[in-house]
């Protein structure tokens, strides 16, 4: 599970770093600026974390096909799940993050960089787990 989250958290950061680099910024000085920011979070959040669970549910429906039970031997199913949990877990912080701070949680500037650096690595876990998710999908069709 820890490898699912590193390598995205990492990219995130170094993603952060860059942008503040290259002085990349949010100005959320004016409250109408800082409630869209949040409410796309809570909406890309909550959206993303729908597909994510109807990921999940596809995958328990194929759960007892010979694909998924050779992708046991060779382990490839539990690092399927890690990655589905990770993306859940960072689209589950980035939608409450986005509720927080439509309910009133003070936004600094630490804060704005610190969701850009995990709407990153959420994009980055999205890219992991439909590259595993091809593999999986390509595989169940029997003309391959």
């Amino acid at each position: 599970m820890f490898k699912a989250v590193r390598f995205p958290l990492l990219i995130g950061f170094i993603a952060v770093l860059a942008c503040w680099r290259l002085g990349f910024g949010l100005d959320l000085s004016q409250r109408s600026d800082a409630l869209a920011f949040a409410g796309t979070l809570a909406s890309v959040g909550t959206t993303m974390l729908g597909f994510m669970a109807a990921a999940l549910a596809i995958i328990a429906s194929i759960s007892h096909t010979h694909l998924v039970s050779m992708m046991r031997k060779t382990g490839h199913y539990k690092e399927l799940l890690a990655s589905l949990f990770a993306g859940c877990v960072f689209f589950l912080a980035i939608a409450v993050s986005g509720f927080g701070l439509l309910y009133g949680a003070p936004i600094s500037s630490t804060t704005v960089w610190a969701l850009v650096g995990l709407h990153v690595a959420a994009l980055i876990s999205v890219w992991d787990i439909g590259v595993k998710f091809w593999f999986v999908l390509r595989n169940l069709n029997p003309d391959n």
